[in-house]
């Protein structure tokens, strides 16, 4: 049942669109990032690996409790995340981390405001507004490869792990949490069941990414 096309395709669509990059590219083929020839200072760095996990564990605990579907396309969740994203960003001390990084949240976050104002954003603007998104993006990933980062593998740098996989297991702890239980029957195909699985799942990784964020 956990290995079900359903689930994992709910998972994959996730991670896909949770960030602008692919946070679990290439993790165990060998080739994981090496920061330690990164030119940012120590306390940077510290500050990177706590925005990176805490602003994934942020988001994925907002979709776990939200109102809205865990179908990542749909149109309240493209407002949701951004709307999330920006709380997010308003909170977090962005102030040490590196200059590269905090420019691109910046960046980000002003074209994120745009975007949320819906009386200020036609479909053409919009249109623009994710394009310019997408070429910072880009040479956000071009620049901070120069600093020794990768940023397609720097969440599974962060915690020594395959997000993916760990999500797999989340999946699978929120599956025995029901089998358990006994008073619901496990199915795959039911879209009610799997929308608790799914979402009990975010919060369990939520959860684990909080932890990470606090060692050191």
């Amino acid at each position: 049942m956990i290995k079900s096309r359903k689930i994992m395709r709910k998972i994959f669509l996730f991670f896909v669109l949770l960030f602008p990059m692919n946070v679990y590219s290439d993790v165990n083929n060998g080739q994981n990032l090496n920061c330690a020839g990164n030119d940012f200072s120590i306390k940077e760095q510290e500050y990177l690996r706590k925005y990176v996990l805490r602003s994934t564990a942020s988001l994925l605990r907002a979709v776990g409790n939200s109102k809205h579907s865990s179908s990542i396309l749909s149109d309240p969740n493209n407002q949701f995340i951004l709307d999330q994203s920006i709380r997010f960003y308003l909170k977090f001390d962005t102030e040490y981390l590196p200059k590269i990084v905090q420019k691109y949240l910046s960046r980000c976050f002003f074209i994120n405001q745009i975007l949320m104002d819906k009386s200020k954003c036609n479909y053409f603007k919009t249109v623009v507004l994710l394009n310019k998104k997408n070429v910072i993006e880009n040479q956000f990933r071009n620049d901070m490869k120069k600093h020794g980062y990768d940023w397609n593998t720097i969440l599974a740098h962060f915690i020594g792990k395959n997000p993916r996989d760990i999500m797999a297991k989340s999946v699978a702890n929120s599956f025995e949490k029901f089998i358990n239980n006994g008073t619901v029957i496990i199915d795959p195909n039911d879209e009610s069941t799997m929308e608790i699985v799914i979402k009990n799942a975010y919060i369990e990784f939520a959860n684990y990414l909080d932890e990470e964020s606090q060692k050191k």
